[in-house]
């Protein structure tokens, strides 16, 4: 069985030497036990501007003289063009082995919970001849923290956990021959939706189904929290964005493909015929639909969070949500303007 693990990097020259050792400590990876699978760790540094390749590259060397008794190797694939979408697309289909049964992808600040988070993800993957996908749970990086500072302590109260059927792009570990249907046709926000809406549904092929991306209980992953105010608002308006983004695709997807091809296969198709097709695509679609994002800013679904929680809760968490409410309405006007008077095509 071969294994590859693709750290996806842009610009993280201060994080990308930890997350390597960290990874490298891995059970998957550093257990004593022999095993019958192969591991390649593929690092991909994209479009950056710092010094993040050559750290990878002197962090994966040192990972890889270490002895071991499993077969693993370490390398670095540098990507002159930045985005994540193109690094995956590179990663999956030229970089790794094409043999490849299981993928696991990460993001560079992703730091593992336990010490066997991997290897739990992909045993789990394995036992499961239905599922598509493993995922954990995320969790931001001060969440350990006994005394949190005000803004962490709003970042808490308005998360919202969403496991069964959904990636986070942060970790996941796909299966190796569903990894290589999927191509991203540009390097669009918010790609771990997309990918999660494929999934689930077979590639638009059935009605969605959940269970063909499985949380594995027990295990987690860390990621840098933002909590800068202009980044917040930044990050929020991305997300509304890419979220509305992936919506015109899809439909677009749904309404064109024939009976005979897949969305994967469509996708393919479109992206060999037509260069341009993403930007063409999504300029018809924003034409059409472009008011939904004025008319999603009026949406309290934040605060439906509240019904069924005890008033103790209800209070907890009331002011968090409305601020929350408050920021989705100003992110998706924001997004709104993006696309009538900016460049949302380059906005990411």
């Amino acid at each position: 069985m071969n294994v590859c693990i693709g750290i996806l990097a842009h610009n993280e020259a201060s994080v990308i030497a930890n997350t390597i050792r960290h990874l490298a400590a891995q059970s998957l990876i550093a257990s004593p036990q022999p095993a019958d699978y192969c591991v390649e760790v593929i690092c991909v540094p994209n479009g950056c501007t710092d010094d993040t390749a050559e750290i990878a590259r002197q962090e994966c060397a040192r990972a890889e003289a270490v002895p071991r008794n499993r077969s693993v190797s370490f390398s670095v694939e540098e990507v002159d063009e930045p985005g994540k979408c193109n690094a995956w697309n590179r990663f999956i289909h030229e970089f790794a082995d094409p043999k490849t049964d299981y993928f696991i992808l990460m993001d560079a600040d992703t730091q593992c919970g336990q010490p066997d988070t991997l290897e739990r993800l992909l045993l789990s993957l394995v036992a499961d001849p239905f599922a598509y996908a493993t995922v954990d749970t995320p969790l931001k990086d001060f969440s350990q923290k006994t005394q949190k500072t005000p803004l962490e302590w709003f970042s808490t109260q308005v998360s919202s956990a969403a496991f069964q059927g959904h990636l986070a792009g942060s970790l996941y570990c796909i299966r190796g021959e569903i990894a290589r249907r999927m191509w991203f046709p540009g390097n669009i926000p918010v790609e771990d939706g997309l990918l999660t809406k494929m999934l689930i549904t077979n590639f638009l092929t059935e009605e969605p189904n959940k269970a063909r991306i499985i949380h594995v209980p027990g295990t987690s992953h860390y990621f840098q929290a933002i909590l800068s105010l202009r980044t917040i608002m930044r990050h929020e308006k991305r997300i509304v964005l890419g979220s509305f983004i992936n919506e015109c695709i899809l439909d677009h997807i749904a309404a064109h493909r024939t009976e005979a091809e897949d969305a994967a296969v469509y996708l393919k198709r479109q992206m060999n015929e037509n260069s341009h097709w993403l930007h063409e695509t999504l300029k018809v679609e924003f034409a059409k639909r472009r008011m939904e994002l004025i008319l999603n800013s009026l949406s309290l679904r934040h605060l439906r969070k509240l019904r069924g929680l005890p008033v103790s809760q209800k209070a907890l968490r009331f002011l968090p949500l409305l601020a929350k409410t408050a920021l989705g309405s100003i992110s998706s006007i924001s997004a709104y303007m993006e696309i009538k008077y900016g460049n949302p095509y380059e906005y990411w």
